[in-house]
């Protein structure tokens, strides 16, 4: 892999890193700060799928930037 490649990961790795911490500040604040609990399969997946669908949006440019920037 080249520099740039590399640093299509690196980005992407931060972005993913990132999308985690405010997941889990967001956890944090529903579960401790309002004191909800999730009631339901449904409001874990409605709590979650935002960060869940970021992050495979993340991967997925990821890849396609990593495979575009392919040495030839």
């Amino acid at each position: 892999m080249n520099r740039k490649q590399w640093i299509a990961v690196l980005i992407g790795f931060l972005s993913l890193l990132a999308d985690g911490f405010a997941a889990a500040v967001n956890y944090l604040d529903y579960r401790l700060v309002y004191g909800n609990t999730f009631g339901t399969v449904g409001s874990v997946v409605l709590f979650w799928a935002p960060y869940l669908l970021f992050g495979a949006a993340v991967v997925v440019l990821t890849v396609v930037l990593v495979i575009l920037m392919k040495s030839k």
